[in-house]
């Protein structure tokens, strides 16, 4: 649900892609060890597990995916599904166990954005590279800035025309009153 697997037979190895098109992971390569393919020709998805068939020595090898894969594609399932909670819990598993996966960094940053926390989105949108998402966060980021200051913005703006009208006013007094400072406080003499 919303993962796509790829059997690459020129390489030996198995692609997992998830539906917005990105590279969730790969395995596999060649040779006759365990993880690995020889000419594989077909591929099927049943039960959780990947089995494919390797035409050169006609063997069916049963691939199980290790907690970090499971935790991957649990991960993107769930959100795909619209189960963020879970699906948060799970991408903090694979940072747990990677903290350099972009993929999660980038999940994270959209759930993020689902909350409106626009502040933490641009946090994980750079660090998982993807500059397209972390202009659409800036951007919502600065609209609820404005929008939280505005009134503040408003009455600075006025304040500082009071100060520049009453500045102007005192001015005139001054010119009117022939330059004398302080005649008010008793004759200059």
């Amino acid at each position: 649900e919303g993962i796509y697997f790829v059997l690459d037979s020129n390489r030996n190895r198995l692609f997992a892609y998830y539906y917005e098109g990105n590279i969730l992971m790969a395995f596999g390569g060649s040779g006759n060890r365990e993880g690995s393919f020889s000419n594989p020709v077909a591929l099927e998805y049943y039960d959780g597990r990947l089995m494919v068939l390797n035409s050169r020595e006609s063997t069916l090898s049963i691939c199980s995916p290790t907690s970090y894969g499971s935790a991957l594609l649990a991960a993107t399932q769930h959100q795909k599904r619209g189960e963020y909670e879970q699906s948060e819990r799970l991408w903090r598993q694979v940072l747990a166990q990677n903290s350099n996966s972009e993929q999660a960094y980038d999940a994270l940053a959209k759930l993020y954005m689902n909350e409106n926390e626009y502040e933490k989105a641009m946090e994980y949108f750079k660090t998982s590279d993807n500059r397209y998402y972390y202009s659409k966060a800036f951007k919502n980021y600065r609209s609820e800035v404005v929008d939280q200051n505005f009134g503040w913005v408003i009455l600075a703006v006025a304040a500082f025309f009071a100060a520049l009208v009453g500045i102007r006013k005192g001015a005139k007094r001054l010119a009117l009153a022939g330059g004398r400072v302080g005649y008010a406080l008793g004759s200059p003499e």
